[in-house]
């Protein structure tokens, strides 16, 4: 129900230039909050602290915290949290990425594409998301327990992963394989379709020799 969840938007979308982008946004989402971001100070730490910010704002006027996080960026179609049927092994400190891995000797890394998260860990998650490794070590030192949709990999039996990174225009370089662009749309519907896949806590990412 409605009354259960609140949804937060920020973007660097030009509210001015890009009026029919943002209505059309708000219009879907119907979001509690919403901020834009001048292109000239938009990253993803800056939007994920302004978001936890309005988050903060939100609680203090209906005088209750949200429980759990859900976060999307927003230049991916990503896939779909079953709630309540995603069963987190616990309350607090925890959090669920499409990826992850942990070695001992090289470090370990989370993917930064989507997150659900239990509450408390949504500010350590903002500061540090701008990188996947410096994210991963963040929410080491948290002692926040990591989890991946399983296998540690994205892949649903061989088929699509359960995010795509959209893109405008054509994608250059040593790109990934699970990207594409606007100028796509059958490879947009196929992320889609892959978005509404449910995802659920799988594996633990634990450290290994």
């Amino acid at each position: 129900p409605r009354r259960h969840f609140a949804a937060f938007v920020v973007t660097d979308v030009d509210p001015e230039s890009e009026g029919d982008a943002r209505a059309a946004l708000i219009r879907t989402l119907a979001p509690a909050g919403f901020a834009h971001l001048p292109t000239a100070c938009s990253s993803q730490t800056a939007g994920l602290v302004q978001c936890a910010r309005m988050i903060r704002s939100h609680e203090a006027a209906r005088g209750r915290k949200f429980a759990w996080v859900a976060r999307q960026r927003i230049d991916t179609l990503g896939c779909t949290v079953s709630w309540p049927a995603v069963a987190p092994p616990r309350a607090t400190g925890v959090i669920l990425v499409p990826h992850g891995w942990c070695n001992h000797s090289k470090g370990g890394m989370v993917a930064d594409n989507w997150a659900f998260m239990s509450r408390d860990v949504l500010d350590t998650y903002a500061a540090a998301a701008r990188l996947e490794r410096p994210l991963f070590e963040a929410l080491r030192r948290a002692n926040v327990s990591m989890w991946n949709i399983g296998n540690s990999a994205q892949w649903f039996d061989g088929g699509p992963p359960c995010f795509k990174i959209v893109r405008e225009g054509s994608i250059k370089g040593n790109s990934y394989v699970y990207q594409t662009t606007l100028a796509e749309p059958w490879r947009l519907t196929e992320a889609l379709n892959a978005s509404k896949r449910p995802v659920s806590f799988k594996s633990e990412i634990a450290c290994v020799p």
